[in-house]
């Protein structure tokens, strides 16, 4: 049976993915490697978040 509505296909079609990682930013650089994997994705990555959580460790997302 098809939805009368037609926001439902819509919101049906989209797909979110979300990568979250804590890593220790002094002994990897995710963050390089990261701008570098948005750049040649850079229609399907709209943007990312970096968050401190102390002096050695961060959130990406």
């Amino acid at each position: 049976m098809r939805s009368r509505d037609p926001v439902v296909p819509a919101i049906a079609a989209l797909l979110f993915l979300v990568i979250t990682f804590i890593d220790d930013h002094h002994t990897r650089d995710p963050t390089q490697k990261l701008t570098i994997i948005q750049h040649r994705f850079q229609p399907q990555i709209l943007f990312d978040l970096h968050v401190h959580f102390d002096h050695h460790h961060c959130l990406e997302s």
